[in-house]
């Protein structure tokens, strides 16, 4: 399994901030067993980040982020057939983009109405995976309300004859 882009992408970016030669970031790797960092393990990887890490901060050409905790973060791995926290999340930025509330703690509790309206489950973290696509398809259809699209079917008008 190829190793995912980011973790090349940190890999790259904290040898840059080092200035490590080619010579010496090679010789690095193949304490690693191997020559590119592409061939690294997931696990080996991100034990190359943190040694990586250490140094750059170390060197003060580095600080590492801090991280920024997830909204929902602690519903992600609900057993079945509860949504996950990444359904959430999706939901309330999809709401966020067609509510008319700027005030997040109201906006929350106009989406837990629009589920009860929708799903009949009292609250967003509530709901199960099987309501998901409902509550998606019915705030996609407010977007394109909103947006001017078309809603529903269309009314034929008949000429006077």
């Amino acid at each position: 399994m190829p190793l995912p882009t980011p973790l090349i992408r940190k890999i790259k970016t904290l040898s840059g901030k080092l200035g490590l030669d080619d010579d010496t970031y090679r010789a690095m790797l193949s304490g690693y067993g191997v020559s590119s960092c592409t061939k690294l393990s997931v696990d080996k990887a991100k034990n190359l980040i943190d040694r990586l890490e250490g140094q750059a901060i170390s060197a003060g050409v580095w600080e590492k982020p801090k991280p920024r905790p997830k909204k929902f973060a602690e519903y992600e791995y609900r057993p079945a057939p509860m949504a996950t926290g990444r359904q959430l999340r999706m939901l309330d930025a999809m709401w966020k983009g067609v509510s008319r509330i700027p005030d997040e703690g109201k906006r929350g509790k106009a989406l837990d109405s629009f589920c009860k309206r929708i799903v009949g489950v009292d609250q967003l973290v509530w709901i199960e995976h099987k309501h998901v696509a409902k509550l998606t398809r019915a705030i996609k259809a407010m977007a394109a309300k909103k947006k001017g699209g078309k809603r529903g079917r269309q009314k034929k008008h008949s000429t006077g004859s």
